[in-house]
């Protein structure tokens, strides 16, 4: 199979609160790694599908088993800005990564970064202004933090971004609001209203429509591979390929991992005012979206609303492979 190339070199930072789909996520990015697309400068991980203990232990599960634990891992933040929510235990299980033993996983004690991730964000970002870009996974709590610590760090970034937020009402963890925005409203409102930089965002309707693949693919094509990390993403996804949730396989951080490797995959987007309800009884968390630009104000993202599926996919064999493994 002939590799996708994606004609440029990102430098990446990535904060994520990994379950099962940010693994997956990071297992694309690693492997944009390999090809020579991207370099992974860190990880910083942030509370969200689980608490943030398992988020540090899962991170590095993933790294060891891509042989990557050269990537530095940094803790953030374990609470949203206000009000922590529940996790996602009935999709990711009660550790965020399926709830099975991973034999000789890293000691998360032994293996992360003393230094703090937001103190980190704030560090590579002023040492290497314009030359950053962030792949947001999870709640924003670590990006609005950055922010409020050093303002500098709105412009040191190149660019931004965003798995989250929804552009036409339709919540995945209330009926308006989807998971990630809605966990820490404030950290999504200050990184939209104050990041200077590029803001793309892949909401959760461009995955819930058109990122619809089928369990028998998932089960029988991709989870066919012989590589360690199909095997591991066998293993975190279980207790949702055995219960065939949903319906259709879609996952939303590879999606936006995918688009922002290889921007091909994204085949519809969109320039934007939006912002992100804090007050609303039903409406909190959700993203307000100025559709008819009723706001007078000028769009200050780019909204991603359709993908390209099969390109989706080939990323996703292509990452599966066992030559992808760091020797």
């Amino acid at each position: 199979m002939a590799a996708v190339q994606s004609r440029r070199v990102l430098n990446l930072v990535i904060d994520t609160d990994v379950g099962s789909d940010d693994a997956m996520a990071i297992i694309l990015c690693s492997a944009a790694q390999r090809k020579g697309d991207a370099n992974i400068w860190g990880i910083t991980c942030v509370h969200g599908n689980t608490s943030l203990q398992n988020v540090c232990a899962n991170t590095l599960k993933t790294l060891h088993t891509l042989g990557r634990l050269d990537i530095p891992v940094f803790r953030g933040a374990a609470d949203s800005i206000v009000e922590t929510f529940q996790r996602a235990e009935n999709i990711h299980g009660s550790d965020g990564f399926g709830n099975f033993d991973y034999r000789d996983a890293p000691d998360v004690a032994q293996v992360m970064q003393k230094e703090n991730a937001v103190n980190y964000l704030t560090r590579i970002a002023s040492q290497n202004p314009g030359a950053v870009t962030l792949l947001c996974l999870g709640p924003l709590t670590n990006v609005a933090l950055a922010i409020r610590m050093d303002p500098s760090f709105c412009t040191n970034v190149k660019e931004i971004f965003i798995m989250g937020g929804n552009i036409e009402g339709i919540g995945n963890v209330t009926a308006a609001a989807e998971f990630n925005f809605w966990c820490d409203p404030e950290a999504a409102y200050v990184t939209i209203h104050n990041m200077k930089c590029q803001i793309t965002i892949f909401p959760w309707e461009a995955a819930y429509k058109y990122g619809r693949i089928s369990y028998e693919w998932r089960k029988n094509v991709l989870g066919a591979v012989e590589s360690p990390q199909a095997q591991l993403m066998n293993k975190v996804e279980k207790l949702m390929l055995d219960r065939e949730m949903y319906g259709v396989w879609s996952r939303c951080d590879p999606l936006a991992a995918a688009i922002l490797l290889v921007p091909e995959v994204a085949t519809k987007m969109k320039e934007v005012y939006v912002s992100v309800e804090l007050h609303g009884h039903n409406t909190r968390g959700a993203m307000v979206v100025d559709h008819l630009e009723k706001l007078g104000f000028k769009p200050n993202v780019t909204i991603i609303e359709r993908v390209d599926l099969e390109l989706y996919k080939k990323l996703l064999l292509e990452a599966f492979d066992p030559d992808m493994i760091k020797p």
